[in-house]
């Protein structure tokens, strides 16, 4: 579902094939090499904000619904690293 490539040594894109209603989402390189940065988080709040919506009001409804973290999935995460 998710396609990421890099666009410069610093930057990648993430593009979701299945939702095209935004643009892609730059993210820097540096975060996608942090092992404690939570992709799955960023992007979630990053793509909220693009749709115009409240980031506390999301970040309230996503503790709510998944708790207070949600750990990226190990195959995203191999494929990211694989990429990179």
């Amino acid at each position: 579902r998710f396609f990421v490539y890099s666009v410069s040594e610093r930057e990648h894109v993430i593009m979701d094939r299945e939702d095209r209603r935004e643009n892609e989402v730059t993210v820097l390189t540096s975060h996608l090499l942090n092992p404690k940065f939570n992709l799955a988080e960023w992007y979630s709040q990053k793509v909220s904000e693009l749709r115009g919506l409240d980031p506390q009001k999301v970040r309230k409804w996503r503790r709510k619904e998944l708790g207070t973290k949600m750990p990226m999935e190990t195959p995203l995460a191999a494929r990211v690293e694989q990429l990179l």
